[in-house]
């Protein structure tokens, strides 16, 4: 029995991919790279927004197009939680999403459940730099993090924002217990991995539902002996806001040992007016106020900004440009609105150009030069 793979999603997603193709080699299922040869085909997919799902349709198509006529494709991901009708066209065995893997039990009848396999902390999909750590940047320390050894403290997210899917396929926040994301740091840590990724939906959000915060999670991890430095992924700054306290004397707690290396702070856009139709709870006013107040610990801050969400005026934007002045980001991730057609924002009137969007992340990329990445 052969199995083929192709993995076009997040890195949460990658580690879903492979606690997947662990859960088959340890049932003695073979991998292949050739689609042609393969029983059963999997692709794990992204439904963000409409690029992405684009991408992941592609892929499919992709591999639909090679497999033998008795063989059986499994799409797993988002995408078949966000878009299911966009999945018509190919002739599907199973899918699963991130809340559904262990369905693959019911349909593969394999002997090892995946129960049995533990989400891992690293996958195939990783890519290390060959720099030496003092020649890479804010940025590619931050992707080299993200390619290293990563732990999930949370599934799913509490947020409502107007422009994403995602909640579809995750769910509502899923905090794991305290002590398991402890133990997995520490696994780290003995294992002298240079860097841990703290990931999730919104890290910020982690415990909320468990009576627990991220604050404590934070604490914790710093009184670990050992060097590996903690990197936070998509950490919401409403959370920040809320204890703004509590992360001061954590983060001073964190200096004294450089145990954190560097997180992502996506605000998204600079104008009140703008976050509000994007259904994020926070204010530029206090984001700002936040901001310079943790901006002096050594650890790098990066931040998304997404440009032409509809209705975004000339001076909407202008607010960003402002903020994005004041406030020092070591790293700025850009990327246009890409509508996804079944979140709230489609219903929104007054669609920015492309010609506007384009112009418009032309000045943020004169504004911040080689800190900014556009993501088209």
């Amino acid at each position: 029995m052969k199995a083929y793979f192709s993995c076009v999603a997040c890195e949460q997603r990658e580690l879903d991919a492979q606690r997947v193709l662990d859960y088959l080699k340890k049932n003695d299922i073979f991998i292949t790279n050739n689609p042609r040869t393969a029983d059963y085909l999997f692709v794990i997919t992204c439904g963000v927004d409409s690029t992405n799902e684009g991408r992941s349709i592609l892929e499919i198509r992709r591999v639909a197009e090679q497999m033998k006529a008795n063989s059986r494709l499994l799409i797993g991901g988002c995408l078949p939680s966000i878009s299911p009708e966009k999945l018509t066209e190919f002739k599907i065995y199973h899918t699963f999403t991130p809340r559904t893997i262990r369905s693959l039990d019911e349909v593969l009848e394999l002997s090892l459940p995946i129960s049995d396999v533990a989400l891992p902390n690293k996958s195939i999909y990783d890519i290390l730099s060959l720099k030496e750590e003092e020649d890479l940047s804010a940025r590619e320390k931050f992707e080299q993090a993200k390619n290293g050894y990563k732990v999930i403290i949370a599934n799913g997210c509490l947020g409502a924002c107007s422009y994403c899917m995602i909640r579809e396929a995750t769910g509502s926040l899923e905090s794991k217990p305290l002590d398991k994301i402890i133990d997995q740091i520490r696994h780290g840590i003995e294992k002298r991995e240079p860097t841990i990724m703290l990931m999730a939906g919104d890290t910020g959000a982690y415990g909320q539902d468990i009576d627990l915060d991220f604050v404590t999670l934070l604490r914790e991890t710093t009184y670990l002996d050992g060097d590996s430095q903690i990197y936070i992924h998509d950490f919401g700054v409403n959370w920040l806001i809320k204890d703004l306290q509590g992360y001061l004397k954590v983060f001073e707690l964190a200096e004294h040992k450089k145990r954190i290396g560097g997180m992502i702070i996506p605000i998204q856009s600079g104008s009140n007016h703008v976050l509000s139709r994007m259904n994020r709870k926070y204010r530029r006013e206090d984001t700002i106020k936040t901001i310079h107040l943790i901006n002096h610990h050594s650890f790098d801050i990066g931040t998304h900004i997404m440009v032409g969400f509809p209705g975004e005026t000339n001076a909407e934007f202008d607010e960003t440009i402002d903020l994005l002045k004041r406030v020092s980001f070591d790293f700025v991730t850009c990327f246009p609105y890409s509508e996804h057609p079944q979140a709230n924002s489609a219903l929104l009137d007054k669609k920015i150009s492309p010609k506007v969007v384009k112009e418009r992340i032309r000045k943020i990329s004169n504004l911040l030069g080689s800190k900014v990445k556009v993501i088209q």
